[in-house]
């Protein structure tokens, strides 16, 4: 896989023109339409296990052999 990063970044710049020009009832369409994705995609269940994000690091060497 090639890229050329200046048509890359000249494709995003081109992008946020057209964006820019749209009228403001246009954008604030797209944002509804990404809130209702995000939230979609937020109340899906989650693929992994539920305890994989804890709240409190486990505590080290609790119980466990001294180093050194």
């Amino acid at each position: 896989m090639t890229f050329e990063l200046a048509k890359i970044l000249e494709s995003k710049r081109e992008f946020r023109r057209r964006l820019a020009a749209l009228p403001i009832e246009e954008k604030l369409a797209m944002l509804d339409a990404l809130r209702e994705r995000a939230l979609a995609i937020r109340a899906e269940p989650s693929v992994s296990k539920p305890d994989a994000l804890r709240k409190k690091a486990p505590r080290y060497g609790a119980g466990g052999k001294k180093l050194g």
